[in-house]
């Protein structure tokens, strides 16, 4: 073992010193970290109890929810969550244009039905015009149901029977 030289022994005490005058900083740096620390488990104390409150009235809607998530687990096995994109591939390109066209025959249809309430139109307007004519009566036989006119408006156009007219 070496012995060491009064040199050496000042650059300790020196270096010691040096620690001891250093250590009144490094508390006080060790305090703040610490009051810092305090705060920070403060904020997330408040945190938690926000969260608490929050999460609270969802806690029974999921725990009366987790039996039936549980049962549909078997259900959705691989095989079924595998299928699931091919089966949306198959709706997008069978379903959608059916769809799709369900709405253009359905614009169809009220185009047709327009066009018949016209020709209907027609017909009767020529029954109307033709009445005065001999044997009118028989053509008249053949006449179609007005569909302009509402219901109500047949009812006011029939005449009202006489309160003493009992035929």
């Amino acid at each position: 073992m070496k012995v060491p030289t009064i040199n050496e022994l000042i650059k300790v005490g020196e270096s010691q010193v040096e620690a001891l005058l250093a250590l009144p900083e490094t508390i006080v740096l060790l305090n703040r970290a610490l009051i810092n620390f305090t705060q920070t488990v403060s904020r997330l104390d408040d945190l938690v109890k926000r969260m608490d409150r929050l999460t609270e009235p969802l806690e029974a809607p999921l725990v009366a929810l987790a039996p039936r998530l549980q049962a549909l687990v078997p259900v959705l096995d691989d095989d079924v969550i595998n299928a699931l994109p091919a089966l949306l591939v198959s709706f997008q390109r069978n379903a959608l244009p059916a769809l799709e066209a369900l709405g253009q025959t359905q614009a169809q249809v009220a185009s047709i039905a327009s066009s018949m309430d016209g020709l209907f139109r027609l017909v009767n307007d020529t029954f109307g015009r033709i009445g005065d004519l001999p044997g009118a009566s028989l053509v008249n036989l053949f006449r179609l149901p007005d569909r302009t006119s509402k219901p109500t408006e047949k009812l006011a156009a029939k005449p009202a029977k006489d309160a003493g007219d009992n035929r």
